[in-house]
């Protein structure tokens, strides 16, 4: 219940902050968000601003980086064997970061990626359980133990 609370707090939040957003674009003839920094706020805010989309940039990649190897560590650990160091978590992220979302990065359209996202989502329907079918989820023996 409280899970179904924070997320309906959270898309009211995030609404009444792109309505802020798109009313001070509108106020001040903006188009991007260094452009209404620099209009409310003066080179100083524009300067701040690119900053933290920056550091915000880098932050969702890296979770993302340890997202990836949290899901191919398992996959790889069973593959390899535990005693591989293709496993180890500085060998994977390194590795998917500069071969794999760095090329990435330099496409300058997302349109040669069209089929391979198509393949991704008829593979996650095709393959995703059906509702009534139990899976034995077990959490990966490196999780924290917050208890």
């Amino acid at each position: 219940m409280y899970t179904l609370i924070l997320l309906l707090c959270t898309a009211a939040l995030s609404g009444f902050t792109l309505m802020v957003l798109v009313r001070s674009c509108n106020h001040y003839n903006a188009n991007s968000y260094q452009a209404l920094a620099r209009a409310a706020g003066g080179a100083k805010l524009e300067a701040f601003v690119s900053c933290w989309m920056i550091l915000f940039q880098f932050g969702a990649c890296a979770a993302y980086l340890i997202i990836i190897f949290d899901t191919l560590h398992p996959v790889l650990e069973q593959w390899l064997g535990s005693s591989s160091f293709l496993v180890r978590r500085d060998v994977i992220i390194p590795f998917f970061g500069s071969c794999v979302i760095f090329p990435l990065c330099l496409l300058r359209s997302l349109n040669a990626l069209a089929p391979t996202s198509t393949l991704a989502v008829f593979s996650v329907v095709r393959y995703y359980p059906p509702p009534h079918t139990h899976t034995d989820v077990r959490a990966p023996k490196y999780a924290f133990n917050i208890g």
